[in-house]
């Protein structure tokens, strides 16, 4: 390599700048710097990530080097015009391979996650019931539900399950002064039936009886409309609220395993989109196909979001559209109550990630039902109160698939059952 490239003409100079820059990228662009850079705990663990990080930094060491070495040859510069050129088109071919691979079947390619956000996003769950048929499947429900017009899915109705709720064996409906206790499956429970919350609070409220409207899967928009479709059958009922902080991304998805209503803005008033709700995933997909206008181009996006500092679950994707369709749903929700003059309370329920910092859906949802004046019942310092009695983590509360454990659901429920029946003793 000669020391001294100002002898060289403008493009030979050209070349051994860009060998200079390559080097510089190709020893800056290791793993080790990139992981502290770009990963929220410092670490990247993706194989996929890590090999396109060991692929870009082998590519600009050897690229870069060939340059200084060689920068005066013919056959170099043509090189170097061809990498250009491959460079400017990488898009393309990308996009080309990427589109290749999952219409050859390519598990590595056909991984939703790696091109779309599962909160924010149906293209996810629909590219999952097209890819991954098996693993598209909704998972057992611990009530049987059955397809229905307006909500998607819902507990079957029959003679001894009159209410389509939550509850073992055949009961007899109480129409006045119940508890009604609607929400996902942190109310429907993932525990044994007796240990979820609104049976805990049933034994524990002697004077009402409590209903579990719960149905695993839920948003906030299927739960306001579960609300407002039941509970006038009851006088004088308390209404609970379960709400969960990932309910709120639910509201904008119209497909989450299965198909699902969502509600739009029209002006300052919600409609109502996709009912009556198809009768199956098939039929809906089928109405309704991913439209992706470049896989390559939401590859780059969600690897951008994944490595941004701070938990993934604060991702501000569809943010604003959050707010305001949950905004609009929340006030419906404590507004129809309050017209119809029925006490409602929101339980708040949190991932156990979320007990360790207060996330933007925290933040929103606390602030929102204050504003709308509504009584909340927020379990994490409930919870992290008695943790700290008991000399245990909150987390401890939690089963590993990061619901309430039967301990978690009996501290919530003597929490609730201390703020709708004041006289119970702490």
């Amino acid at each position: 390599m000669e020391a001294n490239p100002d002898r060289a003409t403008r493009g030979q100079r050209l070349l051994w700048r860009l060998g200079c820059a390559l080097l510089a990228m190709g020893v800056l662009g290791n793993e080790w710097l990139l992981s502290r850079i770009l990963s929220p705990d410092g670490s990247i663990d993706d194989p996929s990530d890590l090999f396109l990080i060991r692929v870009f930094q082998t590519v600009c060491l050897v690229w870069g080097a060939t340059n200084l070495v060689q920068y005066r040859t013919t056959l170099i510069a043509k090189l170097n015009l061809l990498f250009v050129t491959l460079l400017l088109a990488s898009p393309l071919l990308c996009e080309v391979a990427i589109r290749g691979g999952i219409a050859a079947g390519a598990p590595g390619f056909r991984r939703p996650s790696l091109y779309f956000d599962p909160l924010s996003d149906d293209n996810f769950w629909k590219l999952r019931f097209l890819w991954s048929p098996a693993a598209a499947e909704k998972k057992p429900f611990t009530v049987k539900v059955v397809y229905d017009e307006l909500l998607g899915w819902a507990p079957e109705q029959n003679d001894d399950n009159p209410l389509g709720i939550v509850r073992e064996g055949a009961y007899r409906v109480e129409t006045d002064g119940s508890v009604l206790f609607y929400g996902d499956s942190f109310v429907e429970g993932n525990t044994p039936e007796p240990d979820r919350i609104p049976q805990s609070l049933d034994r524990l409220i002697t004077d009402r009886v409590v209903y579990n409207y719960g149905v695993s899967g839920y948003g906030v928009d299927q739960i306001y409309l579960r609300l407002r479709e039941t509970h006038d059958q009851f006088q004088r009922p308390i209404v609970l609220v379960g709400l969960l902080t990932s309910d709120l991304d639910r509201s904008v998805l119209s497909f989450r395993d299965r198909p699902k209503p969502r509600f739009d803005i029209d002006g300052n008033a919600l409609r109502l989109e996709g009912v009556p709700i198809a009768r199956s995933n098939a039929e809906f997909v089928e109405t309704h196909p991913p439209r992706v206008l470049s896989y390559f181009w939401s590859f780059l996006q969600t690897r951008y979001r994944l490595h941004r500092p701070g938990s993934w679950r604060e991702d501000r994707v569809k943010q604003a559209e959050k707010v305001a369709v949950n905004r609009a749903i929340l006030t419906e929700m404590v507004g129809l109550c309050r017209q119809r003059q029925t006490a409602v309370h929101v339980v708040v329920f949190y991932d156990p990630q979320e007990l360790n910092y207060a996330g933007w859906r925290e933040q929103f949802l606390l602030r929102e039902l204050d504003q709308l004046g509504a009584d909340v019942i927020d379990t994490k310092p409930i919870l992290q109160r008695a943790a700290q009695r008991n000399g245990v983590e909150a987390a401890s509360y939690y089963q590993s698939d990061h619901h309430l454990n039967a301990d978690g659901n009996r501290i919530v429920a003597e929490a609730i059952a201390r703020r709708i029946t004041p006289q119970t003793e702490e």
